[in-house]
């Protein structure tokens, strides 16, 4: 005897859709059909819950959307594929009655999209790379002129509480569980292992699945069993967060660069922090992501100038690029950093600590000339920085 098809709908609390991310990102994908069907799915919830979660009959519904059985099961698939619906359902109620339970999922924010690559790929594909780079732009962060500083308060400012001091922002407790699904081997992180992989996590946008796999390919033997070695931990994850030479746009970083750092001393936290930026992003990578932009051609002209010509090391050009970007208004100013270039060369400056602290030295000493007639001021400070 055929079963009574019955349905219901869910969705979260406060659940919305946002119909620019719909349109925008997931109808190119899966086709205005399947994206009707969506719409359809969350308006029909809002009539379940006014009767009470009451199942329905799943035939009327697919009668309101003008969609026979094959027609409704192919756009389901794609809305379940894109992410959108999961389906469940329940057979056991009756011999003659069975109950599909549809949820249905909000769109992912652009960032969280595209960082599914094959995802990413089917949409370029739909709409085309200049399309794509369009949408790119304008699901950019908002961009703040660079003279201005960040005065937002911190969670610690605001949460000074002594018994979340030592929590962490990583999920470790949900890692040692992912861990113990996939390997019957008990495997220890030190303190020391700990911090790098929260730093990684918080600076370079690293994956949860990055972070574990990169555990299991640097696991020592230790006197208490197994442990993940901290020196190989932090190389292999520098190997993540460079890997992809060709990658030469990153606009989802947030990094930790600010306008003061070269006018007075950074904290040893605050320093290690950018250091790190420096160490762990290619020139194009780290200029990409101050711009939030893909690099035009003069941009990446100049970086190759710098490595070719300079030999420059790309931390260094990180380095200079954050100083003539602060030095020049937000720009790139290739005279000014070639002649940067050239100068640190001559007086031999090759280590981050060496090239940062001359930086911060030259501005002391502009500061002290500063106290002098008005002339003077700007006289001195033309020799001090044009002739660098």
């Amino acid at each position: 005897m055929l079963k009574n098809v019955k349905y219901l709908i869910y969705k979260d609390y406060g659940f919305r859709i946002n119909y620019e991310l719909l349109y925008d990102l997931y109808s190119p994908i899966i086709g205005s059909e399947a994206t009707n069907l969506y719409i359809n799915l969350f308006h029909d919830s809002q009539k379940v819950a006014k009767t009470n979660n009451l199942t329905t009959f799943l035939k009327d519904f697919q009668d309101f959307c003008g969609l026979n059985q094959n027609k409704f099961d192919e756009l389901r698939a794609k809305l379940e594929a894109i992410g959108l619906l999961a389906t469940y359902l329940q057979e056991n109620i009756s011999n003659e009655e069975m109950v599909y339970h549809f949820v249905i999922k909000e769109p992912l924010s652009f960032e969280q999209f595209i960082d599914n690559q094959k995802v990413k790929h089917l949409l370029i594909n739909s709409i085309g790379q200049l399309n794509y780079e369009k949408l790119e732009y304008m699901y950019m962060p908002s961009r703040i002129p660079s003279d201005a500083t960040n005065v937002s308060s911190t969670f610690e400012m605001v949460f000074n509480d002594k018994e979340i001091e030592n929590v962490k922002n990583y999920n470790f407790d949900k890692l040692y569980k992912d861990i113990a699904k996939n390997t019957s081997t008990v495997i220890t992180l030190n303190n020391r292992s700990r911090q790098i992989i929260e730093n990684y996590y918080e600076n370079f946008n690293l994956s949860s699945s990055e972070i574990e796999h990169a555990i299991y390919s640097c696991i020592v033997e230790s006197d208490t069993g197994y442990e993940a070695d901290p020196d190989l931990l932090q190389n292999k994850l520098h190997e993540y967060v460079t890997s992809a030479k060709n990658v030469t746009t990153i606009t989802n970083l947030k990094l930790h660069r600010n306008a003061s750092m070269f006018i007075k001393n950074l904290s040893l936290n605050d320093k290690e922090t950018i250091f790190n930026e420096y160490m762990n992003l290619n020139a194009e990578q780290y200029l990409s992501a101050i711009y939030k932009t893909p690099l035009i051609a003069e941009e990446l002209e100049t970086i190759n100038q710098l490595r070719k010509t300079y030999k420059l090391p790309d931390y260094l050009i990180n380095l200079l690029v954050d100083f003539t970007i602060f030095k020049t208004n937000g720009k790139l100013n290739k005279t000014y950093i070639t002649k940067i270039a050239k100068t640190i060369n001559g007086l031999n400056l090759s280590t981050l600590n060496d090239v940062y602290n001359y930086f911060v030295y030259k501005n002391e000493s502009i500061n002290q000339i500063l106290n002098t007639t008005k002339k003077e001021e700007t006289q001195l400070v033309k020799i001090n920085w044009d002739e660098m």
